[in-house]
């Protein structure tokens, strides 16, 4: 991902190359988990479209949207 960032960017190629990891996430494919730091895919994807209409440059991060979760 971030090679590619940066070869777009070298070709003048105006498009943005980032990785985002979304955290713990209830879904079907984990049988609607939902345990303690879990989130909701509305709430997800609200955090990733603030993300990407931030006005910011993220080209080549690597995005975490929530922290670890730590257990006691």
């Amino acid at each position: 991902m971030g090679v590619m960032a940066i070869e777009f960017q070298q070709h003048n190629t105006p498009l943005e190359i980032f990785s985002v990891h979304p955290g713990p996430t209830t879904t079907d494919l984990n049988g609607n988990m939902s345990l303690p730091g879990f989130h909701d895919i509305d709430t997800v994807g609200e955090k990733m479209a603030e993300l990407i209409n931030d006005g910011q440059s993220h080209q080549g991060e690597f995005v975490e949207l929530y922290p670890i979760v730590k257990e006691d």
